[in-house]
């Protein structure tokens, strides 16, 4: 690799090459951009919050429920032992489950596309 010395630019030169340096600085409009990040991250984080909250309200309802077909298989099963209610339980069960599952997945995408 063979070095060469360059030479400062003279006056004009340099004063022409920070003309064109600021003009582009002005361009990229960084205040602006630091302002709309800000905006972004402040939405994502409002945006987490409230889905915090809202599965949070999910897994206390999808309990309830558990807990209301347990209760409603109990009581069936003892009063009624031949009915049908039994696979009808085992498939909101099934159901529920999936359905967390669903929502496990989609928290994990939504988690790893924030991430990067």
């Amino acid at each position: 690799v063979k070095m060469t010395t360059s030479t400062a630019p003279s006056g004009s030169d340099a004063s022409m090459l920070l003309d064109e340096s600021l003009k582009w600085w002005k361009q990229v409009d960084l205040p602006n951009k630091l302002q709309e990040g800000s905006a972004i991250l402040r939405e994502q984080k409002e945006q987490r919050e409230a889905s915090k909250a809202a599965r949070s309200h999910l897994a206390e309802t999808t309990k309830r429920f558990k807990k209301y077909v347990k209760t409603m298989d109990q009581s069936i099963a003892s009063s009624h032992p031949n009915s049908s209610w039994d696979p009808l339980s085992k498939e909101c069960r099934t159901l529920v489950k999936s359905y967390q599952e669903e929502i496990d997945s989609l928290t994990k995408r939504c988690k790893s596309s924030e991430t990067s």
